[in-house]
């Protein structure tokens, strides 16, 4: 769960908290008038869930991570030999 701390606190402390944010990956929650009000996280975390949207945006990218995991599921998979086989073919 994301830390929450008000504005005000994140403005007396902006670098320590980007230093720890840049370290943790951990997102920070900053709250005014005792409500949400928006989130500070790494760049490398926003990255990550950009790019986690876009993959699930796509619906065709969704379907082969759903056939992929009923495969694995079933144990169907290539073992190394097979893989490289295929690769190589």
């Amino acid at each position: 769960m994301a830390r929450t701390i008000s504005i005000n606190e994140a403005e007396s402390r902006l670098a320590e908290i980007i230093e720890e944010i840049s370290a943790s990956r951990e997102a920070v929650v900053l709250t005014k008038d005792n409500g949400p009000a928006a989130v500070m996280m790494s760049v490398d975390a926003y990255e990550s869930l950009i790019e986690t949207m876009e993959i699930l945006a796509d619906p065709e990218m969704v379907a082969a991570i759903r056939e992929a995991e009923e495969e694995m599921m079933a144990r169907k998979f290539l073992t190394e030999e097979e893989f490289w086989r295929e690769v190589d073919g």
